[in-house]
């Protein structure tokens, strides 16, 4: 447990940098966005972020960055509820990340129990 438990601590530590990195990120490219097209910003963020998040959670995210890239008064989402969508995902992947791993730690002991009983 003692191994598991640090494991948590490290993805929490993690969890709170890529967060923080992400808002940064957006913060500091708002110049560069600022020049691009909402097609373009949607194509970078879909590049950068895809093959980490779902459809969904990338579309939640390219919403709140073009929402505040392009100045939209009635956006419903910012920067804020971008890192919590943010924030939820990485949560998301962790517990499955956790389950597979204790999945495989059972399938390890089975197998052990297997081989003594042989």
């Amino acid at each position: 447990m003692r191994r598991l438990f640090s494991f948590k601590t490290l993805i929490l530590v993690l969890l709170a940098a890529g967060i923080g990195a992400m808002v940064a990120l957006v913060v500091n490219q708002k110049q560069k966005f600022a020049a691009m097209s909402e097609l373009e910003i949607r194509a970078y963020l879909d590049q950068k972020l895809g093959s980490r998040m779902s459809e969904d959670q990338v579309a939640q995210i390219q919403d709140a960055v073009v929402s505040a890239v392009k100045g939209v008064e009635d956006a419903e989402i910012g920067l804020v509820e971008a890192a919590d969508i943010i924030e939820e995902a990485v949560e998301e992947v962790v517990e499955e990340q956790l389950v597979e791993e204790e999945a495989a730690e059972e399938a390890v002991e089975e197998a052990a129990e297997e081989a003594e009983e042989a």
